[in-house]
């Protein structure tokens, strides 16, 4: 039995692609569309994270605080703003379907 990574196998030609007037795009399979979407949702929560935290860490170095505060607020801020990105993910989610 061959598994996904045997690269010596057979490859069935993929009817449902389609291509435009003869160029090279092709319309992606329904495992690549799961993955953009699952990436898309994330991307808010990790961009909403990524921004609490160094907005926090900023606004703590701002406020002259030792690394104790700043890593407290870094921390508060990223949770905060990750949680934001999970609603906004929550509802562009629910409003899309």
């Amino acid at each position: 039995k061959q598994g996904w990574f045997d690269w010596t196998a057979p490859v069935e030609p993929d009817t449902k692609t389609t291509t435009n007037c003869g160029d090279a795009t092709k319309k992606p399979s329904r495992k690549a569309q799961a993955v953009r979407e699952k990436l898309g949702k994330q991307m808010l929560i990790i961009l909403g994270l990524i921004c609490g935290v160094s907005f926090g860490g900023y606004t703590a170095h701002r406020r002259k605080g030792r690394w104790p505060d700043i890593l407290h607020y870094a921390t508060s801020y990223g949770i905060m703003f990750m949680l934001a990105g999970l609603v906004l993910t929550l509802i562009i989610h629910r409003t899309a379907t």
